[in-house]
């Protein structure tokens, strides 16, 4: 396993005329009367179309490959939203994948290249959904999306077959980790603990879970057949990235 340890400050500052009434994620967590007293005003016309078309010409993503290096997938806001497109090789032209007026990147790529997971943002809420489609194109099928949930992709089984996901759907301080069955479009629980949980790493059945502690602490854990396995990180007020190495853990 490769352990690397490091130290992020960082420094935040909150105006006092927000503190009163702010609360939870997105545009119903705070009062219409605080938006309207400090959003942002309107442009002169002319000043507009000249930012405007300075923002026409937009950067790509960098990108996934397919697993066999053929195809790069990636996200693009040339259309002015940000949607998926596909490059089947080099000098060739973009193909776009996903369409319509929510914001919808790449999240992951299945194994075996025939299947993306996509993220997809509704009405810029910050709380997106998880979406397969074909490598090839296609119409989005719904892993979930739930209004006012954070669903966070996490990986592909090796075997293709499951989605791995964790969502703050049960509590909004707390996160579930889940597994979507493809073929079946089930889900199941894999992991149901307080406490912010993100899958970190995985390697072959092995799931790397991450405890978040305080914005620079964390606890990683290691989920094996169902148990839990304390790693490092515990009583410590360390912040440590961690991940899974080309050998067996120790």
């Amino acid at each position: 396993m490769k352990i690397i340890s490091s130290l992020l400050v960082c420094g935040f500052f909150t105006s006092s005329a927000f503190a009163a009434d702010y609360a939870g994620l997105g545009a119903d967590s705070i009062s219409k009367e605080s938006i309207e007293a400090f959003r942002p005003k309107p442009l002169e016309p002319s000043l507009s179309r000249r930012i405007q078309s300075m923002l026409d010409i937009s950067s790509p993503s960098a990108g996934m490959l397919s697993p066999d290096g053929a195809k790069l997938y990636f996200s693009w806001r040339v259309t002015g939203v940000s949607q998926v497109w596909r490059l089947d090789g080099p000098q060739r032209f973009p193909v776009q994948m996903t369409g319509g007026e929510d914001a919808t990147q790449i999240a992951g790529i299945s194994p075996d290249g025939q299947t993306l997971v996509i993220q997809r943002d509704r009405k810029g809420e910050e709380n997106p959904g998880l979406y397969l489609q074909p490598a090839g194109g296609g119409a989005l099928k719904e892993i979930q999306r739930i209004a006012g949930v954070q669903t966070r992709f996490a990986f592909v089984s090796d075997d293709n077959q499951y989605v791995y996901y964790s969502a703050n759907d049960k509590q909004k301080d707390s996160y579930t980790i889940y597994r979507y069955h493809i073929a079946s479009a089930t889900k199941q629980v894999v992991f149901d603990q307080p406490g912010l949980w993100n899958i970190a790493d995985q390697h072959h059945g092995r799931i790397l879970l991450e405890k978040t502690i305080t914005n620079l602490a964390a606890e990683f854990y290691e989920l094996a057949d169902g148990e839990l396995k304390p790693l490092f990180g515990q009583n410590e007020k360390e912040e440590y990235s961690a991940a899974y190495g080309q050998g067996r853990m120790s």
